[in-house]
């Protein structure tokens, strides 16, 4: 058995190594995130929720590289307000960096189980106890955040009649505000018991040998 640290942090090795990755080693990682999805069954459903409340963050990554990357212009009749090949290019490998990310995200949420994310957590934050910091505290907050984070559905905001821009903008925060409320209210209070972790072993070293490679192609 896999101990939870070590899918945590073989997820932060491949997040590293999917962001400094050239062309080649992205392509590796989609692959690889992929192959995962499919045979861990990670379900399809969450992984459109998180794409697309990640599609803001998307657009505003092909935004800032296609105009403002200095180089040839994509469309020359445009003249300065072209965007550039450069920026292009460099624009699609950060925006498949992110998805790909996106859908190891979802890998790590179906094959980690609450009670294995706070262990694990809490393994990783062990070093700063001296700090003060409680790491089954802080494991706590983040798996809990998280788990809830995916589980919540935005109550549908009433349709506005005319109004400003920023009226229909409060109005669909406050529907969102009061629908989490009232999901939190109907919900019954979390109980979660830690089973005993297993020591790493060489499944262990195995996991994180694989973005490690990755990280140095």
């Amino acid at each position: 058995m896999i101990h939870p640290g070590t899918r945590i942090l073989a997820f932060a090795v491949f997040v590293a190594a999917v962001v400094t990755a050239g062309p080649a080693g992205l392509a590796l990682s989609a692959g690889l995130a992929l192959c995962l999805t499919v045979a861990l069954h990670a379900p399809a459903q969450r992984l459109r929720g998180l794409v697309r409340r990640s599609r803001w963050l998307f657009l505003s990554i092909a935004v800032v590289y296609l105009w403002f990357t200095p180089g040839d212009p994509l469309v020359v009749a445009l003249g300065p307000a072209a965007p550039t090949v450069q920026g292009l290019t460099a624009g699609v490998q950060r925006v498949g960096a992110l998805a790909v990310i996106i859908v190891m995200v979802n890998v790590l949420i179906a094959s980690t189980t609450i009670e294995g994310l706070v262990t694990g957590i809490a393994a990783l934050t062990r070093p700063f106890r001296v700090f003060g910091l409680s790491p089954e505290r802080f494991a706590l907050r983040v798996a809990l955040t998280l788990h809830y984070a995916m589980e919540f559905r935005p109550a549908a905001a009433p349709a506005a009649d005319g109004g400003t821009y920023r009226d229909r903008l409060g109005a669909r925060l406050d529907a969102a505000w009061r629908g989490a409320l009232r999901q939190a209210d109907m919900g019954e209070p979390a109980v979660i018991e830690l089973p005993p972790a297993s020591r790493p072993g060489v499944r262990d070293a195995a996991l994180l040998a694989v973005p490690l490679l990755l990280w140095l192609l």
